[in-house]
């Protein structure tokens, strides 16, 4: 799936080096660090890093150790010791860039909801509190935790402009198995507690934070997610409705499944029609398929390197499964997803105008322009999808599990929460028409099976994909009884996917013709569907 695969890069996922990640380091040693826990106490920590000042580790009164990303520090104020006196709280700490409203809380949750005595661990969830009577936003990212763990600055996203505009605390937990909320042991590498990533453990993970945060926050709930965040509230309606007396979903695939269509033919017919206007996005479509074909009538040259750089420069490893060939043919493919965002305003440059510079290149005569082009058009595949997105494990993994994001979700795609058809037709057609010999390795025969070959052998041996959380999601929209909020950005790839319209009079559904994946906060919404949207809100919430 992913347009959650892009959205972790460009929308949910946190590449700025934390003090965990250690990328830029000399070769590992192996010391003692002492960290402050009281005024009075020390803990020792023996460590091996990079660098030893790298890792912070805390020592909580019951002796659990706490994995730190950033500065964050033991909190002691009245309002931290409120919410360490919480049921499942075990600690509660704070960054120095926090304000007086903002709190990490460490719940101590189980591995197994179906049987505890599988142990237990520790699950961080951001609070950004406004009062004990406010309304509550319970936003779940889908990732790991980073609204406001490292900097400080909030995304100009729906979480923030919500719970802003409606006074509401700001809660969004980590999801299990993400970033630092993992069992000791876990790895891309084993198969231990894999079986435990489940929407449903997942979705009593939550279910189990709300209830204890219910305890001390006696205002109405909200739970909203965007993306794979979007999916899961949907998720979370339908297993526990009585979380919350509204639910969001923002560019949530609750449609999507295991190969699902559509992609393919949204992409190369009508994408980018209601953004760019017919005639801009047709032109755009044709410059994003002459560019897959020139890099096809290139892969005898190219996808040897292309290889060469994603195992030795990045470092990455892939299943034995996902060969070189599926590799570049696989990234030409995702090209794609240069519909899912505003390609001509990226933070990296317009990457349709990379594109015009690389096919400049495309008849080159001399051995500089002809390495020019290639480096050119390895810097639109990487810039637009890069080999990362495929692979199991990367180097220089942190303590903090943050590098593995990418693979746990192409995991949970792969089991539960569904992914797109690779279809490969448009690109054969092309090529059989522009007269081209060359043969694609990936056959019509294989293309069921391609989003699999990313999942390690030790992973894909034991799980099968399972249709019931897309039954789950779908179902919830139809039979909700509680208020739902659906919005829809229909020029993003995955509008295919999205819900756009329902008999339920408690759906609500906003769809926004010209707005990609990120662009379906409160500032795309037109004055009437505001005014709709609104009214909902505060009626639900008791505003």
């Amino acid at each position: 799936m992913l347009s959650a695969v892009i959205f972790l890069s460009s929308c949910g996922r946190n590449d700025i080096t934390t003090s965990e990640t250690g990328s830029e380091t000399s070769s590992p040693t192996t010391s003692e660090t002492t960290v402050e826990t009281e005024p009075s106490e020390t803990a020792t920590v023996t460590t091996e890093r990079s660098d030893p000042s790298l890792i912070t580790v805390t020592e909580a009164p019951d002796g659990i150790d706490f994995p730190i990303s950033g500065n964050l520090k033991d909190a002691h104020d009245e309002l931290a010791e409120e919410f360490r006196k919480l049921p499942g709280v075990v600690n509660v700490q704070k960054s120095s860039h926090y304000d007086d409203s903002q709190y990490v809380l460490f719940f101590e949750m189980p591995v197994d909801h179906n049987d505890p005595s599988k142990g237990t661990f520790l699950q961080r969830v951001y609070v950004k509190y406004k009062g004990k009577d406010a309304p509550n936003m319970f936003t779940i990212g889908g990732y790991n935790l980073y609204y406001g763990m490292y900097d400080g600055d909030f995304y100009d996203e729906a979480e923030p402009l919500f719970s802003e505009k409606y006074g509401c605390n700001l809660i969004e937990p980590e999801y299990r198995f993400d970033g630092n909320s993992r069992p000791e042991g876990f790895s891309n590498e084993k198969a231990d507690y894999w079986e435990y990533l489940t929407c449903e453990q997942a979705s009593e993970d939550f279910h189990e934070i709300i209830e204890s945060l219910k305890t001390m926050l006696s205002g109405k709930w909200c739970i909203e997610g965007m993306s794979k965040g979007g999916e899961f509230t949907a998720y979370q309606l339908g297993r526990h409705p009585e979380d919350a007396d509204l639910f969001i979903a923002e560019c949530a695939m609750l449609k999507i499944g295991q190969n699902s269509p559509g992609l393919c033919d949204y992409i190369y017919t009508t994408a980018g029609d209601d953004r760019y206007g017919k005639e801009k996005a047709q032109r755009y479509r044709d410059l994003l398929l002459e560019f897959q074909l020139e890099m096809l009538k290139h892969k005898d040259e190219f996808q040897d390197q292309y290889w060469k750089n994603a195992t030795e420069m990045y470092g990455l490893k892939f299943a034995s499964s996902f060969t070189k060939e599926i590799l570049y043919e696989c990234t030409v493919f995702d090209l794609v997803h240069i519909f899912q965002y505003d390609s001509e305003d990226m933070p990296d440059g317009d990457n349709f105008k990379m594109i015009e510079d690389a096919l400049a290149l495309k008849d080159s005569t001399t051995d500089w322009e002809k390495l020019q082009f290639r480096d050119k058009s390895f810097e639109v595949m990487e810039n637009l999808y890069g080999p990362w997105h495929y692979a199991y494990l990367e180097k220089d993994i942190g303590s903090s599990g943050d590098d593995m994001n990418l693979y746990s979700f192409m995991f949970q795609c792969y089991r539960e929460d569904g992914y797109y058809a690779y279809d490969f037709s448009y690109l054969r057609d092309a090529l059989k028409k522009d007269g081209s010999d060359v043969s694609l390795y990936i056959t019509k025969e294989m293309e069921p099976e391609v989003f699999g070959y990313r999942i390690a052998d030790v992973h894909k041996e034991l799980f099968a994909y399972n249709p019931d959380v897309l039954n789950t999601r779908v179902g919830a929209v139809e039979k909700t009884e509680k208020p739902l909020i659906i919005v829809n950005g229909l020029s993003d790839i995955y509008q295919v996917t999205e819900i756009k319209e329902s008999d339920n009079p408690n759906v609500h559904i906003f769809n926004l013709p010209a707005s990609f994946h990120d662009e379906v906060t409160l500032d795309h919404l037109s004055d009437e569907q505001f005014k709709e949207y609104d009214e909902v809100v505060r009626s639900a919430l008791g505003i």
